[in-house]
């Protein structure tokens, strides 16, 4: 019988990343269809790494190209507290484009000096979107 071949593409975000996500669909004289992987449509904070850290930790996050679109929103906030809830150190307040980062913490607060081993929370505040996760500092 008759077929219809059709080849489907998008630039699309799944996971971590972006690529090329392509599908060939077959069907005897009709058409159909798959979903694609679902799109991230929000910021994704990761766990940093090493956790527990001495004496510098890396923190990754994802800003999704949807959320751009989406919010209007570009600027980025990534805080460190402690876990009375008192701030102790910005990492961002700047405007970051769509993609993934990474920012590394030091263990010092905002005036340069070491803060103590301990819990700290970490969070990313992107439009409306806040994400928090805790690490360990070990001095």
């Amino acid at each position: 019988g008759d077929r219809i071949n059709v080849l489907y593409w998008d630039d699309l975000l799944v996971g971590t990343g972006t690529g090329l996500y392509g599908q060939m669909l077959e069907s005897p004289m009709g058409i159909s269809t798959t979903n694609p992987p679902r799109l991230i449509q929000t910021p994704q904070l990761y766990q940093n790494y090493p956790n527990p850290f001495n004496p510098v930790t890396s923190i990754h996050f994802l800003i999704p190209h949807t959320t751009l679109r989406a919010s209007g929103a570009d600027n980025v906030q990534l805080l460190i507290y402690d876990l009375l809830g008192r701030k102790v150190k910005t990492l961002l307040n700047t405007v970051l484009p769509a993609g993934e980062h990474t920012v590394q913490w030091d263990g010092t607060d905002d005036a340069g000096q070491p803060v103590g081993s301990g819990i700290y929370l970490y969070q990313l505040k992107f439009g409306k979107n806040i994400q928090t996760r805790k690490m360990v500092l070990i001095r």
